[in-house]
């Protein structure tokens, strides 16, 4: 997405094929807003990628209830195979 209004708008749309979402939290900001919009999020798998490590950002991270936290310095291989899981089932 490029922007948080288009995010909005596109998990607006009825849901048809959208059942997963990679949400990549770049920072604290994104993280937040993505929890204070966790309602329209419910209904999606999701896949969370957090900023860094830490027990606060974690804690936060959990409010979503993803499928899958990884970090943005992990290596996207898990990421990957948990995308084609999801997506296979």
């Amino acid at each position: 997405m490029k922007s948080r209004a288009e995010l909005l708008g596109r998990l607006s749309e009825p849901l048809q094929e959208r059942l997963c979402v990679l949400l990549y939290a770049e920072n604290e900001a994104d993280l937040s807003f993505f929890v204070a919009h966790a309602g329209r999020l419910m209904d999606f798998k999701l896949v969370l990628i957090l900023p860094r490590p830490g027990r606060e950002i974690l804690s936060r991270g959990l409010k979503l209830c993803p499928r899958y936290i990884g970090y943005a310095d992990d290596d996207f291989s898990e990421v990957t195979a948990v995308l084609r899981k999801i997506l296979h089932h």
